[in-house]
C-alpha cells in the first residue's frame, strides 16, 4: 500500500489514511473470500478420499474374515492374506496422516492471512504515523500475534510476556535507524519545531551523551537541529 505524505490539512491526512486502510482491508478480505471456496473444495476432496479409504479398509477386513473361515486348515493362505491386510492397513494410515498434515498446513495459512490483515489494518491507523503499514509488517510482523480468544493483537516477547502494539510501534519510532518508516510529526505540540521546546530537554547534545531516545525525537521533530547537533558531535 503506497501512501502520500503531503497534505494541506491534518483532516485531509487522516481521511486519506482511513481510506487507504479500508482499501487494504477490503483487498485482503477479497483474497480470503476468493481462496475460501478452493479450500472448501479441497477439504471435500480429502474427506471423500478418506471415506473411500475407510470403505476399502472395511472391505479388506471382511475379505480377511471370509478367508479365515475358509482356510482354517490352510495356514499358508491365511498368512498371505493377513500380510495383504496389514499392508492395506498401513497404506490407509499413511494416507490419513498425509491428509491431516495437509489440513493443518491449510489452517496455518488461513491463520497467517487473518493475522496479516488485522495487523496491517491496525498499523494503518493515523495515530501510529506509519508511512507504509505493509512494509512495516514485512520488517516487524514476526513479532505480532493474535489472541485467539479475544481477537486482540499483541507483541509476543516470549516467556508468556506481552507488549501492546502501540508501545511496540512507539519503541521502534525512537530508533534513529527506523525513522524512514514514520512520517515526521507536525502541529504545535511540545515536541514540534517552533513549539517552544525545539532543543533537547536536558540542554545537552544527545549525540555526545549517547541519548538514543532524544536523537530519535529530534530526528522526527526538528531535523535541522538534529543535523547540527550531530555535526557538532562529529558523528
Amino acid at each position: 500500500m503506497k501512501l502520500k505524505t503531503d497534505f494541506e490539512t491534518l483532516e485531509a491526512a487522516i481521511a486519506y489514511l482511513k481510506g487507504e486502510a479500508q482499501t487494504e482491508v477490503d483487498r485482503l478480505t477479497k483474497i480470503e473470500e476468493e481462496e475460501k471456496p478452493a479450500l472448501l473444495r479441497k477439504r471435500d476432496e480429502l474427506l471423500a478420499e478418506a471415506k473411500q479409504a475407510k470403505e476399502a479398509k472395511t472391505a479388506a477386513e471382511a475379505k480377511v474374515t471370509e478367508l479365515e473361515s475358509k482356510t482354517a486348515d490352510a495356514p499358508d493362505v491365511e498368512a498371505k492374506y493377513r500380510s495383504l491386510y496389514e499392508q492395506d492397513k498401513a497404506d490407509f494410515q499413511k494416507q490419513l496422516d498425509a491428509m491431516k498434515a495437509e489440513r493443518e498446513a491449510e489452517k496455518q495459512q488461513a491463520t497467517a492471512a487473518q493475522l496479516k490483515a488485522s495487523a496491517i489494518a491496525e498499523l494503518s491507523k493515523p495515530t501510529y504515523g506509519v508511512i507504509n503499514s505493509d512494509h512495516f509488517y514485512r520488517l516487524h510482523g514476526d513479532k505480532i500475534a493474535l489472541d485467539p480468544d479475544t481477537g486482540e493483537l499483541y507483541i509476543d516477547l516470549g516467556d508468556y510476556k506481552r507488549q501492546t502494539v502501540s508501545q511496540f510501534v512507539e519503541d521502534v519510532a525512537q530508533r534513529p535507524e527506523e525513522q524512514h518508516l514514520f512520517k515526521p510529526k507536525g502541529g504545535k505540540g511540545s515536541d514540534s519545531p517552533g513549539s517552544g521546546n525545539p532543543a533537547p530537554a536536558s540542554g545537552e547534545n544527545p549525540f555526545k551523551t549517547g541519548n538514543i531516545t532524544e536523537q530519535g525525537r529530534l530526528f522526527r521533530t526538528n531535523r535541522a537541529m538534529y543535523d547540527r547537533l550531530k555535526a557538532e558531535a562529529g558523528k
